[in-house]
């Protein structure tokens, strides 16, 4: 198509400049913008405020918790639990394109009992099970390895990190030490931490936040351990449970606890925290109203959410 000089006098400066503008728009196309979602990483979105993760099929109706994601395997790893709260299982759900799968119950069982709290480090997923046999009591801590698409025969850790008591809510640093929480027989808890060295674990060593009035358990440590995500009651909060966060002072010392705030906890119960291997995201369980509304009398179901961390360390 030809057009005249006429036609092209009659341009203005201000619709040149808008053509020049549209075209190097559609040169650098609608995928460089910031705000589209990278579809290879589920959770590269800036979640500003708590987010259900996967509503209907991650979070549903029925109570989940206890959530871990690595983007080695893409897998999401979780518990659920029916609606009377019969049972415990352990299920992973995959990012594939750009859609979750539906979830896969996973059987590491030797024996009968219950999985629960996932951890995922690289490849290698932590997690507790419950042991009830002759020669081991409670829950233990447990690995298994992702390797071509299946897990790995589960490996117990050593004797001197699990006892005859609980040891639950396994959380790793980059490093490989690992955090967890301990009931002792009076169902007192406390968090404690065994440094990887020399390729095998030390001692357990309990940690201190010098605050005897709370009920500190499921630790979520950061990778570089500089610093620690939990959930505990007996502080002052919002509620049941709340989420709250502590500073590394030296050596199992922890200080300035801190309610993660009023947009991440509510009046219902926080926990099962985990920080991201990238550190950018904290998923977490809530039992506020989701996906499900909150019921007439009961526990409520939890639901899995992520929320950016830059809205807690700022």
């Amino acid at each position: 198509m030809k057009y005249s000089g006429k036609i092209i006098k009659h341009l203005t400066w201000h619709s040149l400049l808008w053509l020049v503008c549209i075209c190097v728009m559609i040169s650098c196309g609608i995928k460089e913008r910031p705000d589209i979602p990278d579809p290879s990483n589920p959770f590269i979105a800036t979640y500003q405020s708590p987010t259900l993760i996967a509503k209907e099929i991650i979070s549903t109706a029925l109570p989940e918790f206890a959530s871990t994601y690595t983007s080695k395997t893409k897998l999401m790893v979780f518990n659920r639990m029916p609606e009377d709260r019969s049972s415990i299982g352990l299920f992973y759900s995959k990012w594939i394109g750009s859609n979750w799968t539906e979830p896969i119950s996973i059987n590491l069982s030797i024996t009968e009992g219950r999985n629960i709290d996932p951890f995922w480090h690289e490849q290698t997923l932590y997690y507790c099970r419950e042991t009830p046999d002759d020669s081991l009591t409670g829950y233990d801590i447990w690995t298994s390895d992702w390797d071509d698409g299946n897990f790995s025969k589960p490996i117990r850790l050593p004797d001197f990190i699990n006892s005859k008591l609980d040891e639950v809510f396994v959380s790793v640093a980059k490093n490989q030490n690992i955090y967890f929480a301990r009931f002792g027989e009076d169902r007192s808890v406390s968090i404690f931490k065994s440094a990887f060295k020399a390729g095998t674990y030390q001692l357990p060593e309990r940690q201190q936040f010098y605050n005897d009035s709370a009920r500190i358990t499921n630790p979520s440590i950061a990778p570089d351990e500089s610093y620690i995500i939990f959930s505990a009651t007996g502080l002052k909060g919002y509620g049941s449970a709340d989420l709250y966060i502590a500073y590394n002072k030296g050596p199992n010392q922890w200080q300035n606890i801190t309610n993660l705030g009023p947009s991440i906890n509510s009046p219902q119960a926080e926990f099962a925290p985990f920080v991201s291997e990238d550190t950018q995201n904290l998923f977490y369980t809530s039992e506020r109203p989701g996906v499900a509304p909150a019921p007439q009398e009961g526990r409520p179901p939890g639901d899995i959410y992520v929320v950016a961390l830059n809205q807690i360390l700022q």
